[in-house]
């Protein structure tokens, strides 16, 4: 018995190592921090790291050839009948030093991922949002809050 014990505390520190490490929160980064920014009327949603060069679209087909960006997405009220989503994708070593603004065309109310994804592609850091509408968009006469026609 005495000449298992050696192996019985190193099987036993080696569960230990995996047990502490393997319970451990994965290492922040500046993409995944931005997660717990405050900003007035804005909840961070998620803020995620993608180094994979693939950006898979829900509903729809994957988009790739995408250099390594940080995925943030946030909900801004800025007003208590308000809810507008938005995505800022930024390249994390590619950045142009400059920021796109990216739009959807018409009232589409969704968030255009291609849209973000042309502009990572050359160097921008970009957004695009919903436009407060949700996935039903606007109709000619209506968008948005309560009260304000589009």
């Amino acid at each position: 018995m005495m000449r298992h014990r050696p192996h019985l505390v190193g099987a036993a520190m080696g569960l230990f190592a995996f047990v502490a490490i393997a319970s451990t929160p994965a290492m922040a980064t500046p993409c995944t921090n931005l997660q717990s920014l405050n900003l007035p009327d804005t909840t961070i949603t998620s803020a995620t790291d993608n180094t994979s060069g693939v950006f898979v679209v829900p509903g729809s087909s994957p988009i790739t050839g995408l250099p390594a960006f940080c995925r943030v997405t946030a909900n801004l009220i800025p007003t208590s009948d308000s809810n507008i989503k938005i995505e800022v994708w930024l390249p994390e070593t590619t950045w142009n030093g400059r920021f796109l603004g990216t739009g959807g065309g018409g009232f589409q109310g969704v968030i255009t991922y291609t849209e973000l994804a042309s502009g990572i592609q050359a160097g921008f850091a970009a957004t695009n949002s919903d436009l407060g509408t949700g996935s039903s968009g606007c109709n000619p006469l209506y968008c948005g809050s309560d009260g304000n026609m589009g």
